[in-house]
């Protein structure tokens, strides 16, 4: 039997199943359930782990679980019996996909530093403490798609990109609009990546940087530092967290 993993984010479904990944976005017509019931097709599910940031959808999902008759452990429910030590301020309070990111590259040199790339970016430090990995805390900054969108709706005149131009290289010295912004909101985002990431390793004796999400894919290349980019982060975490569920 096989175990579903899910992953709910500001923007999307993420899934895994049987080494499958697969995305539908919020946005999309078709209906959830449907498409769970499709990814499933006949085959036995053991459990459904989750990770989600959306409690709404997190509730959507415990109803198709137990119509199903499909055990859920939702991870943010059981935070407090993880294998990761929380050091911060209010562990409940800090995203539960954040927390658990680190279990995937928990044998990498420490300290760990993971970016994730979604609607939000976070910078999420890890280090082991007394032998138990610990997540330290970070920062949080807006993604591409919100700083498109602050542009567009706090200014008279400034038009919404689309999302479709990522991946190109802009001129910092741009000749429209829509380049000018395009640019902008790229070097801003790979200028927060450079800075954090130099004091990781100058200030705080870094030793792996990890950059995940759907959005990680569009800098990667771009990052002057050394990384590994971990697109399905959060996902490949959950399948390892449950190899010691019991």
């Amino acid at each position: 039997m096989n175990n579903l993993y899910v992953n709910i984010g500001n923007s999307a479904w993420h899934f895994l199943l049987d080494g499958q990944y697969s995305t539908l976005p919020h946005d999309s017509p078709m209906n959830i359930e449907e498409y769970i019931e499709n990814l499933a097709g006949t085959k036995p599910i053991a459990r459904v782990f989750l990770a989600s940031v959306v409690g709404h959808k997190s509730d959507i999902l415990a109803i198709i679980c137990q119509k199903h008759q499909w055990p859920l452990v939702d991870v943010g429910q059981i935070r407090d019996s993880l294998p990761i030590r929380i050091s911060t301020n209010n562990p409940q309070q800090t995203g539960i996909d954040r927390i658990i990111n680190g279990l995937a590259h928990q044998n990498a040199p420490m300290p760990l530093l993971i970016f994730d790339m979604g609607t939000a970016i976070t910078a999420n430090f890890f280090d082991m403490m007394e032998d138990q990995l610990t997540f330290m805390g970070g920062l949080i900054a807006p993604g591409f798609r919100i700083m498109a969108e602050s542009l567009n709706q706090k200014t008279a005149h400034l038009p919404l990109i689309p999302l479709g131009q990522l991946g190109q290289t802009p001129n910092i010295i741009a000749k429209d609009t829509m380049g000018a912004i395009y640019g902008g909101i790229f070097y801003q985002i790979l200028g927060f990546l450079h800075y954090v990431a130099n004091e990781f390793l100058q200030q705080q004796n870094g030793k792996t940087i990890i950059i995940s999400g759907g959005g990680g894919a569009y800098f990667t290349g771009h990052c002057q530092f050394k990384h590994i980019f971990h697109e399905h982060l959060t996902l490949d975490s959950l399948a390892v967290l449950s190899h010691s569920y019991r």
